[in-house]
C-alpha cells in the first residue's frame, strides 16, 4: 500500500472540495449535485467517494430551508406512503 500517495490524493481533495465539511450553501449543494451525478455513471469504481459524499448531501437536503416544505410533507405521511410517493 502506498501510504504516502493515498494521504497526498486524501489532502487534495480536501483543497478542491468546499463541501467537505457539510454543504452551506444552495451553489455548494449543486456542486455536490453535478459530482454526484458524475459519480453515479460509474457507481462501482466510484463507490467509495459516493459513500463518503451521499451524508453530506443527505445531510443539507434534511436542513436546508428550500427543503422545509417537502420535508414536511414527506414527516407527515405515514412510512409506507413516504416510501412510495418519494
Amino acid at each position: 500500500m502506498d501510504t504516502e500517495k493515498i494521504i497526498r490524493l486524501g489532502q487534495e481533495l480536501q483543497e478542491m472540495m468546499p463541501f467537505r465539511k457539510g454543504i452551506h450553501t444552495p451553489a455548494q449543494y449543486d456542486d455536490a449535485i453535478v459530482l454526484m451525478d458524475s459519480l453515479v455513471d460509474d457507481a462501482e469504481k466510484n463507490d467509495l467517494f459516493i459513500d463518503y459524499l451521499f451524508p453530506i448531501i443527505e445531510r443539507y437536503e434534511a436542513t436546508a430551508p428550500e427543503f422545509k416544505e417537502m420535508n414536511d410533507w414527506i414527516e407527515e405521511m405515514d412510512a409506507g406512503q413516504s416510501v412510495l410517493g418519494y
